[in-house]
């Protein structure tokens, strides 16, 4: 049985002292003292437990935290990246007086370029349209994986923040003890996603699409707890592929993925036996669908898979 649980920070008001990490405008010489500052702790709690044995490395950790100030629509101020006190307690520093809407990433190294954020010049509306690039290298995307949150901060004071992946995770689960896995392919994958949520389902513009791999040389006998992870995505182009032996014969499975990826979204693709003649294998795409944050569970319609001998 899978436990979820939100992952959140708790923001607590201590005073301190007020850096950014941005481009700004600031005089570094003459710089504006503040009247007061808030130092802020958050407190990072788990997404996400499983009984499985391991969770997929970097599910659930955060290598550095971004934040930033946005007022009437614009960036005020970079207050990252925060300074961990230990754990996940990270330190927001910020002034009292400081109003308007705080937007978080974590993981952003080797993900999504911030660089060209600066105060008093960038959009919120253009931030919000930060693109995240698949590269070479993360054809599973490895390693810690984009999280983002924001709130609207009023007033000085304790406030949480719930932090969403920016991808969807795709599990296997197989049910026939006899199959052995050689190898999982999905082509036509959407190369960028957003960072932040949009107001649906949404992929940017002029995208590239490619292919996406793992092989087994040990072939799998066993369900998989993050098989990949994909961008959330509007994507009808989707195609699995699924070479596997069975009673000492090979298969080749197929599947057409949901048009629609949600982002902290599992999506689960399960392997059974249906038939005695040449181990016919169905597999059920998107079976159950569980938000990682807490909410109701959503259920989609199975494609049907038919199997074919090679």
């Amino acid at each position: 049985m899978k436990q979820r649980v939100s992952k959140k920070i708790l923001l607590v008001g201590l005073s301190s002292v007020f850096f950014m990490s941005c481009t700004s405008d600031e005089d570094p010489v003459n710089p504006v003292q503040p009247e007061a500052v808030t130092k802020v702790r958050m407190i990072v709690d788990d997404f996400f437990q499983s009984t499985a044995s391991a969770l997929p490395t970097g599910e659930s950790s955060i290598s550095e935290i971004e934040a930033y100030l946005f007022q009437n629509d614009t960036l005020k101020k970079c207050l990252g990246p925060l300074s961990s006190s230990g754990g996940d307690t990270y330190e927001l520093n910020i002034m009292n007086s400081d109003k308007g809407d705080i937007y978080f990433i974590a993981n952003t190294e080797g993900h999504v370029d911030v660089s060209g954020l600066e105060e008093g010049t960038t959009l919120k509306s253009e931030f919000l349209q930060l693109a995240s690039k698949l590269n070479d290298d993360q054809t599973r995307l490895k390693g810690n994986h984009i999280l983002t949150g924001s709130y609207q901060r009023q007033k000085a004071g304790s406030a949480e923040v719930n932090l969403q992946r920016g991808v969807a995770r795709l599990d296997l689960t197989v049910n026939v003890p006899q199959i052995k896995i050689k190898s999982v392919r999905i082509d036509n994958v959407s190369n960028t996603g957003y960072v932040f949520k949009q107001s649906g389902i949404e992929t940017p513009v002029d995208v590239e699409k490619r292919t996406i791999r793992r092989d087994f040389p040990e072939p799998l006998t066993a369900s998989e707890t993050g098989l990949f992870y994909l961008y959330e995505q509007n994507n009808a182009e989707m195609n699995l592929t699924m070479e596997i032996e069975a009673d000492g014969k090979s298969n080749t499975l197929s599947a057409q993925l949901p048009e629609s990826l949600s982002r902290n979204t599992i999506y689960t693709l399960t392997v059974n036996k249906t038939g005695t003649e040449d181990f016919e294998i169905t597999i059920n795409v998107t079976t159950s669908v569980e938000e990682w944050t807490p909410g109701e569970d959503v259920t989609a319609t199975p494609e049907s898979i038919v199997s074919r001998n090679v």
